[in-house]
């Protein structure tokens, strides 16, 4: 039988992590402060690509609410991302697992009958186009798109009365968790406007991390988050060279693996809420010390990429083919 330490250190690799152990108990941070930092603890939520509401931040900001963080000190930074997918296929619901089930909503079925559905399918690939040339923008802090998106930070929290000498912690949900470590990045040059804590990446690929030492990254990732995988490992074919854990971290900043959890279960997920909040190790997660290594195709070995792409096949090809007979189904 494989030992939980051996199990630890095979989906370590997988990730291109250092060695790690698994944690049962996490009282928190050796170092404790000598005196409380001075301001509020202010949470700063960003949800990300093709997330049209802000539904990922809310369900974020709710669960948070739940466990008695103030209403007052929590912030949403507004998705400016092109919306990608047909406005009747978005979604609010961050805990469903299965896409395909949307084809049976009356106003999905009502928009195709319109053709206006086609129309906006036609769009896809140009807003996604548009959408990832953002998000890698995000890498240059002087690029038009950081530059415009730190001024609408900045507009935010002015508006939310949020001062140099608080405490921001900022939790990105997939594009988010670049967003944050840019707007981070861009505070330092502008004389440490804002005063980041921590930055929380939840299921996200990452271009750049060059925030200061004293800033703490926490990244959660999992080997079930098909969408990040894929696109860390074949991303570099088109031109995005990103990876799984943010490049560049230091004994300040921990990475948590949670095998079983899917890219839109994140802002849900009561575990990694419990562990921002309590700043402890998430149950049942795995934690690693940084390694520069991203864990790509190269670095994983041929017989892990060729796993990576049939996975990926199969499960497209059976998703298709359910919501087509869904689609029949509502259509009859």
């Amino acid at each position: 039988m494989v030992s939980i330490e051996g199990q630890a250190t095979a989906v370590g690799r997988q990730f291109g992590l250092g060695p790690g152990t698994e944690h049962t108990q996490q009282v928190g941070r050796a170092e404790a402060a000598s005196s409380p930092p001075e301001g509020r603890a202010v949470y700063v939520l960003h949800s990300g690509l093709n997330d049209w509401d802000d539904s990922a931040a809310r369900t974020i900001r709710d669960g948070l609410i739940v466990r008695h963080i103030p209403a007052e000190d929590i912030i949403i930074v507004p998705n400016t991302y092109p919306q990608i997918l047909p406005s009747s296929l978005q979604t609010s619901d961050f805990t469903s697992r299965r896409f395909y089930t949307q084809f049976q909503e009356p106003r999905v079925c009502d928009s195709m009958r319109s053709g206006r559905f086609w129309d906006e399918c036609r769009q896809i690939l140009p807003r996604l186009k548009r959408s990832l040339d953002e998000y890698e923008s995000l890498s240059d802090e002087n690029s038009t798109f950081s530059r415009q998106e730190y001024g609408r930070f900045c507009e935010v929290l002015q508006q939310h009365g949020v001062t140099g000498q608080d405490r921001l912690v900022w939790i990105g949900h997939s594009a988010g968790g670049q967003m944050g470590l840019t707007m981070a990045e861009k505070a330092q040059s502008d004389s440490h406007r804002y005063r980041f804590e921590k930055i929380v990446t939840l299921g996200s690929a990452v271009f750049e991390n060059d925030v200061d030492p004293e800033t703490r990254v926490v990244s959660y990732i999992s080997p079930d988050d098909a969408i990040i995988g894929h696109f860390t490992r074949f991303g570099g074919l088109f031109g995005y060279e990103a990876s799984e854990t943010p490049p560049d971290l230091d004994e300040n900043d921990d990475v948590h693996v949670l095998p079983g959890v899917e890219h839109t279960a994140w802002p849900g997920h009561v575990d990694v809420l419990d562990a921002i909040v309590s700043d402890r190790q998430p149950r049942g997660a795995i934690m690693y010390q940084p390694h520069p290594n991203n864990g790509s195709v190269a670095d994983e070995g041929l017989f892990f990429a060729l796993q990576r792409v049939t996975g990926f096949v199969g499960s497209l090809v059976s998703n298709l083919r359910q919501g087509f007979a869904n689609l029949m189904t509502a259509w009859a």
